[in-house]
Formats: C-alpha cells, sequence, structure tokens
C-alpha cells in the first residue's frame, strides 16, 4: 500500500485507503498494549525492546501514511487552484 502513488488516486480510492491505514494503526496499538502491557508474562528484555521498536516503527509510519493521505484529500476537496 505505501507504494502507491496518492496523486493517481480517485477520491475513493483515497477514502478506502485512509480507512485501511486508520484500521491498520488501531491493530498495531492494541498489539502494542496487548504485548506490552501484559503483567504476569515474562517477555525478556532484548526481546521487550524489538517488540517496542517494531510497534513505535509501524505506528510512525501508518500516522505519516495518514496524514499523506488526508492531505490528498484536502487538496482534492479545495478543487483545482483558480
Amino acid at each position: 500500500m505505501d507504494g502507491m502513488d496518492l496523486e493517481a488516486m480517485t477520491h475513493e480510492e483515497l477514502e478506502r485507503t485512509l480507512q485501511s491505514a486508520l484500521e491498520e494503526l488501531d491493530e498495531v496499538k492494541e498489539m502494542r498494549q496487548a504485548v506490552l502491557g501484559q503483567s504476569g508474562v515474562h517477555i525478556g528484555f532484548v526481546r521487550l525492546k524489538q517488540f517496542e521498536t517494531r510497534f513505535a516503527s509501524d505506528q510512525k509510519r501508518l500516522e505519516e501514511r495518514i496524514a499523506q493521505i488526508r492531505a490528498r484529500l484536502e487538496v482534492m476537496e479545495e478543487g483545482p487552484a483558480q
């Protein structure tokens, strides 16, 4: 999905892509909470750091993608420059 050219997408495709990215971001946040928020389950420090790094990276990537899509939608909704 990240490789798709936002400029070439229709408004409907952008909306679907945005919804998908938002859902994926929710999943990442849920997984982060499920893995890192567990008490009573021992996860080694190195493994814990790996999970934290991966979740942070995924979250950042998705938040940036969402911002790009929203910016493109905003441009489309403003219409052509006069």
